[in-house]
């Protein structure tokens, strides 16, 4: 059974305050049922997604066992008291039991989503060779592109249907799951590539003030790791490297003719006077010194 529908803006009004909450634009979803599957063994549902959400929140739910590719946008969730981030080409894993204590897409932006949800015996092995649990997802923030074609073959079988398609599942799934596990296992990154690949990653988005909370979820290292190899490798705090690259960026794009208020809201500052306070407490002057 396949479902296209478009659904309108939802805005509540409670206890006097209004919120936006998320909303599809767009759905194509195929549920397939157990008499349906026929192999009760290992599927009781199957339940393929392809959905666009706008900017806002979605009030908090259970999941069933997901497989989830991020093809565009970006998205923000909790799950145990934990904040998760991910962006275009984030592939996670979700188990059976995971709550979803808040989502949200910042304003102006959007999240479109390819995602399996399975119910049965094969749900559970999947979790169990993963290793992942209600308050433990696996999130790979930048998956290789065989990983997305593996879950996109899978969507499409439960889609199409053609003949045997859920033997045809099963090999997908089980394929993606053997590859996965290989991913997941690998040894830790040596100190000296985990903070190249930091740095790189904080390089490549200024506009964006990472915390070493998110950089730990983004690398699936703990916080006092990643703060421990980075001062070991560089001298300085995770906090303290990054809010000076960012001064610095700001330096130059004052020094090009831009104003405060242009550089403060390029590298992503929330207003121009925490820019200042930023840019003070690295340079010990006011950027107005420098720029218009």
């Amino acid at each position: 059974m396949g479902l296209f529908y478009e659904l309108a803006i939802d805005i509540r009004l409670s206890d006097g305050i209004i919120s936006l909450v998320m909303h599809k634009t767009f759905a194509h979803i195929s549920v397939a049922t157990e008499s349906e599957i026929g192999l009760p063994d290992l599927f009781t549902q199957v339940d393929a997604h392809e959905e666009t959400w706008e900017a806002g929140t979605l009030q908090p739910q259970v999941y069933e066992t997901t497989i989830e590719y991020q093809l565009a946008g970006s998205d923000r969730r909790w799950i145990a008291g934990r904040e998760y981030r991910t962006e275009a080409g984030a592939l996670s894993v979700f188990a059976a039991g995971s709550r979803i204590e808040a989502e949200r897409i910042p304003p102006g932006k959007f999240e479109r989503v390819t995602y399996l949800r399975i119910r049965g015996p094969l749900a559970a092995a999947i979790e169990r060779t993963l290793e992942i649990a209600p308050d433990r997802p696996l999130i790979l923030p930048d998956a290789p592109s065989h990983y997305a074609l593996s879950l996109a073959q899978a969507t499409k079988t439960v889609f199409e249907r053609p003949p045997n398609w859920a033997w045809r599942l099963v090999e997908l799934l089980a394929e993606l799951t053997r590859t996965l596990a290989t991913a997941h296992q690998r040894p830790p990154l040596p100190t000296a590539r985990l903070v190249d690949r930091v740095r790189t990653l904080v390089e490549e988005s200024p506009n964006r003030p990472w915390s070493v909370k998110e950089l730990s979820a983004v690398f699936d290292v703990r916080r006092e790791v990643l703060w421990g190899r980075f001062k070991e490798q560089t001298g300085q705090s995770p906090g303290d490297w990054i809010r000076q690259h960012r001064i610095r960026i700001a330096r130059e794009m004052l020094d090009r003719g831009l104003s405060v208020r242009q550089t403060a809201e390029r590298l992503g500052f929330s207003s121009r006077q925490q820019f200042a306070r930023s840019y003070r407490s690295v340079t010990g002057q006011a950027p107005s010194t420098r720029g218009s």
